[in-house]
């Protein structure tokens, strides 16, 4: 008899590992995108983006990699995550990168994320964003100060920048700022 457990038991993770984890039941019926504002072009790309990789998914045969793979192609999505619920339901949250700053101007303008990815044409935010100029310490400065997560080295640019360009960034505050 432990021969036919064996026998069973085998036969039952076979069927799950090469049917029932696979199968129509277990589809992903129910899906949620969080964290994509679907109002701009960009956001519906994102989203369809989500949803064509979560369509070669199910509920218990989860691939993140697929997902990473799709989301991949959008700069401004920083990460997503899949949370699935028995039998036919799945959450995704997109954490996107926020605006930082606008780096050139005119045709040849780029917006800059808060990390200091490179997001691509600023469209209509030139008007609110930072406008940084190669070249320009303040805008340098501002860009770095707007990343949320500074490495060590940008950390030490910041303080090499303000050591250099204290006055002009300060104007007459500069001597009543302690440093």
């Amino acid at each position: 008899w432990i021969a036919a457990l064996l026998i069973i038991g085998s036969a039952l993770v076979a069927g799950y590992q090469f049917w029932f984890r696979d199968s129509s039941f277990v589809d992903i019926k129910k899906l949620t995108v969080n964290g994509v504002v679907t109002n701009t072009d960009e956001g519906r790309q994102i989203e369809s983006a989500v949803r064509l990789a979560m369509d070669q998914m199910t509920t218990l045969h989860v691939r993140q990699e697929i997902l990473d793979e799709e989301m991949s192609r959008f700069p401004r999505v920083e990460s997503a995550t899949i949370e699935t619920s028995f039998p036919d339901s799945a959450t995704v949250t997109v954490i996107e990168r926020g605006d930082g700053s606008i780096f050139g101007e005119g045709s040849r303008a780029l917006l800059i994320a808060t990390d200091g990815t490179v997001l691509g044409s600023p469209g209509d935010q030139v008007d609110y964003l930072p406008l940084i100029e190669a070249g320009d310490p303040r805008g340098e400065f501002i860009a770095l100060q707007m990343q949320l997560k500074r490495s060590r080295k940008a950390e030490l640019k910041l303080e090499r920048l303000l050591e250099r360009h204290r006055r002009d960034f300060l104007g007459p505050l500069a001597d009543a700022i302690s440093s």
